[in-house]
């Protein structure tokens, strides 16, 4: 009687004023449609549809708009609205929805069509804009069977009992997607899978030392392997040279043979200098070709100007480092021939080659190489490398898990298990190659360089180190709170779920996701997601025995497979019509409620027991 005076009112006022009447009779419907018919009931305003809302739930609360325009327009303000259901009698609807065209998705009662509410706010998505599936033929299994299902931008659940190849058929699904150039695949939680998406062995790890200022150090790591010792010229030698008595008339003449060698050592610093000034020089003139603000300043004449006298410079200092790249080779062509002489004039006249130099620059030249090489060994393994955090996942109030990769690079010290090679090789000859370098260091100016040099060569696996990345050692960990930890299987379950649905897909394919999960979990924070996931139109396909997955998800498309005597059938169907059937025979319907209920919940019995210990909550 309160709802019929509210709907058969005369004026709009009135019907606000009364809606405060019938508040108690709200709470005891389970459900309120109201529908605004051109001349059944009168048009509620705005203020009228706000109270109804806070009164019950508001998504059952519906606009029933004159024509698609106005339908549109509510829309767009945030009104729940459907144009063209002409329901009136729910008892009937079932009978009345095979003329309603417009209501294209076969809801079975008034009780269903309030679930559809739950699902999509704007109803009229659902009701008048048809899902339209994609039609998918797979082969899952060894035998010819093969199946077809339609496939929504919803959320499409598969269910049914042990051992009825709901994994095949996700794996199918899957390969069939791939094919088509759509890269997805089947999520399984488990701990291990954990560790292979975060790489905790490193099999896929990618370091770039230079981007933390450390050179490889190629050239200076051959060069000490190569090394060998400089001798000084005897006085001896001198002595011979001197004491010796040339009788030879031809060599006596030869005067080539005492000249006095050219120092090639001067020269190759000059040229190195003027290599190093000519790339300041250019990087400057590049720079000022580049910016606008002295082409913007400058009259065009004097920045004319300031451009030739650059490019002549320029030109200048080429020049010069040509000449005193030609006096290098000269000077190196000029003491090869005179000692060539000397040597011929030892063949001939049997006279002690004179010493061309008498070493001692060679001597310290080469002490000091040796020195520079292995001081920018010995800086280089000892900087840091910055530890690489990527976040996990939450673990609710444990804290964020984070996956931590802390590099080192080995300087003879660090021999602690955890840590593992980069390159993948034994860690013996790492270690060994870093403390014998150290050794070097310490006898770079005493008699035992060469002997310490030699005994680096002669280690086992030497040849492996080439480099400061033969150096490197890594150690991939998961961390909570700075501390390191490892995710219980349920915790890992948990991190893999949340970071496949973290990401932006058009599909998720999910196996067994409840796996190892709590019950709170599921319903707290997978449930929502999920159906936030098929609101915005992604694919969403799961297998699952979880009754908060497979139900309340709200499922558009649910795959029931069914196992029988030698036999396996496939039905589809959703909540709404309630009904699921055998895509191979259209006549055989399964009731959508008992088999959800059977399967999933256990039973009525099952379900029933359970409400006895609850008790009404």
């Amino acid at each position: 009687d309160t709802m019929q005076r509210l709907l058969t009112g005369t004026t709009e006022d009135k019907l606000i004023l009364t809606i405060d009447e019938v508040a108690q009779s709200f709470e005891q419907l389970d459900a309120i449609y109201v529908a605004h018919y051109h001349s059944k009931t009168p048009d509620l305003s705005d203020d009228a549809l706000i109270k109804l809302g806070k009164l019950v739930d508001e998504r059952r609360i519906i606009k029933e708009a004159t024509n698609p325009i106005s339908a549109g327009i509510y829309i767009s303000h945030g009104h729940n609205t459907i144009y063209g259901s002409d329901v009136v009698d729910w008892d009937n609807y079932v009978d009345k929805a095979e003329l309603l065209p417009e209501l294209r998705l076969n809801v079975k009662s008034f009780e269903q069509f309030c679930l559809l509410l739950e699902k999509d706010d704007p109803t009229i998505k659902t009701l008048l804009h048809k899902k339209d599936p994609q039609t998918l033929t797979i082969k899952p299994f060894e035998t010819d069977e093969k199946i077809t299902l339609d496939i929504y931008d919803d959320i499409n659940i598969i269910f049914g009992s042990k051992g009825t190849g709901k994994t095949k058929i996700l794996e199918a699904i899957s390969a069939y997607y791939n094919e088509q150039g759509m890269q997805t695949s089947v999520l399984r939680s488990t701990e291990e899978k954990l560790e292979e998406t975060f790489d905790l062995k490193g099999r896929d790890i990618e370091l770039n030392i230079e981007n933390y200022g450390i050179d490889a150090c190629y050239d200076e790591i051959s060069r000490i392997k190569k090394a060998t010792d400089v001798e000084i010229s005897s006085l001896s030698n001198y002595r011979r040279h001197f004491e010796f008595e040339l009788t030879n008339r031809i060599a006596k003449t030869l005067v080539v043979k005492d000249f006095e060698p050219e120092n090639v050592e001067t020269k190759v610093r000059g040229l190195n200098e003027a290599n190093r000034v000519q790339a300041k020089f250019l990087d400057f003139v590049e720079f000022i070709k580049k910016t606008n603000f002295l082409k913007n300043e400058l009259s065009n004449d004097l920045y004319e100007e300031l451009i030739d006298v650059l490019n002549r410079v320029s030109e200048e200092i080429l020049r010069k480092r040509q000449m005193k790249f030609k006096k290098i080779k000269s000077a190196k062509l000029f003491n090869n021939f005179v000692r060539k002489i000397a040597e011929e004039v030892q063949k001939k006249a049997g006279q002690p080659v004179k010493p061309q130099e008498t070493g001692f620059q060679q001597y310290a030249s080469n002490r000091l190489k040796i020195e520079k090489a292995v001081n920018k060994i010995m800086d280089n393994m000892q900087k840091d490398i910055a530890k690489e955090t990527k976040f996990v996942g939450t673990l609710g109030e444990k804290g964020n898990l984070r996956c931590i990769t802390d590099f080192r690079i080995q300087d003879g010290n660090l021999k602690k298990s955890e840590f593992s090679t980069y390159d993948a090789s034994h860690k013996t000859p790492k270690i060994n190659f870093a403390k014998k370098i150290s050794e070097i260091q310490r006898t770079l100016y005493t008699n035992d360089l060469f002997a310490t040099i030699n005994e680096l060569n002669a280690m086992d696996g030497i040849d492996g180190v080439k480099s400061i990345y033969n150096l490197i050692l890594f150690y991939r960990y998961f961390s909570l709170n700075g501390v390191t930890y490892t995710p219980s299987s349920g915790e890992a379950s948990m991190l893999l779920l949340q970071r496949e649905l973290d990401e932006d897909k058009d599909i998720y394919i999910l196996d067994e996701p409840e796996k190892s999960l709590g019950n709170d979990y599921i319903n707290d924070v997978i449930v929502p997601i999920l159906k936030e996931r098929a609101k915005v139109g992604k694919r969403l396909i799961i297998a699952t025995h979880d009754a908060n997955i497979a139900i309340r998800t709200l499922p558009y498309n649910s795959v029931f497979r069914k196992h029988e005597i030698n036999c396996y059938s496939t039905y589809v169907g959703n909540p709404f019509s309630d009904s699921l059937i055998n895509i191979e025979d259209q006549n055989d319907i399964l009731n959508w409620k008992d088999i959800s209920m059977k399967i999933l919940e256990g039973g009525r019995e099952a379900f029933g027991e359970r409400g006895k210990i609850y008790g009404k909550v």
